[in-house]
């Protein structure tokens, strides 16, 4: 079967659309490069900025690709064990983080073998609320904020009121 140019176009603005919509750092796009560390985990990034959705865990990643670092974030940040470890050290795996907007849209972000989580294309009413779902318990954030920007308060020692990281429950 062939498939003509208009065929083509709109299958890509298909798989376009539903790629956005499902979308989260569970995509590794492109492996990684770890060394050891004294963290829970035992892990840490060593590869710089290589182009992987598993690279500079704990680093504040809306701005780096803000920057024209890769493709541009609407939401990320990195879920850890504690609230004081380390950037670079690898955070958690398979924790939910769950984003509802001002006007009840809810986004949903599942965090990969680093712990980042990340959403390309999500649009949201802020101010936001956000809570972190591991293993059938949940922690919500205090309050709400006017970013997605979760890793620029989430730091080892915490800024703009944060606690420090984003950790679990």
């Amino acid at each position: 079967m062939r498939i003509g140019q208009s065929g083509i176009v709109t299958l890509v603005a298909l798989l376009a659309l539903f790629g956005a919509a499902t979308l989260s750092a569970q995509e590794d796009g492109g492996g990684g490069s770890f060394g050891t560390s004294d963290g829970p985990r035992g892990l840490k990034w060593t590869g710089g900025n290589m182009g992987s959705a598993l690279m500079n865990p704990g680093e504040n990643c809306v701005a780096c690709h803000s920057a024209g670092e890769g493709p541009r974030f609407t939401a990320a940040g990195t879920v850890y064990a504690r609230l004081d470890e380390k950037s670079l050290d690898l955070g958690v795996q398979g924790a939910m983080v769950i984003i509802t907007d001002a006007k009840g849209k809810v986004t949903k972000l599942q965090t990969n073998k680093s712990g980042n989580f990340f959403a390309r294309y999500a649009k949201f009413a802020f101010p936001i609320k956000a809570k972190v779902e591991y293993k059938g318990q949940t922690r919500a954030m205090l309050g709400s904020r006017g970013s997605a920007n979760c890793a620029a308060c989430h730091t080892q020692s915490g800024a703009g009121g944060a606690p420090g990281r984003i950790a679990i429950p």
